[in-house]
């Protein structure tokens, strides 16, 4: 088993796993997070091939869509690494 943290909660999984196994296993739908372990966002391509260590620690954000009304910063946009924001 592994120790994990996953937004503040402690959890364990079954080892071995990946980032992919451990979205499937809390019913995370992919399509629609950005996924950080150990302070590092690691991008969607990687998430079946990145193996969790023991003690791995989680932020794990769901991209919320909708609302109305003009953006309160419109100049500003995600980088595509999303890793940070650009001022345009």
């Amino acid at each position: 088993m592994l120790r994990i943290t996953v937004n503040g909660k402690a959890q364990e999984i079954a080892a071995p796993a990946t980032i992919a196994s451990l979205l499937q296993h809390l019913g995370v739908p992919a399509d629609r997070v950005a996924v950080e372990m150990n302070r590092v966002i690691v991008r969607k391509p990687a998430w079946d091939s990145t193996p969790i260590p023991d003690g791995a620690e989680f932020e794990i954000v769901h991209f919320v869509g909708g609302g109305a009304g003009k953006p309160q910063n419109p100049t500003r946009r995600m980088d595509p690494s999303a890793t940070h924001w650009l001022n345009s």
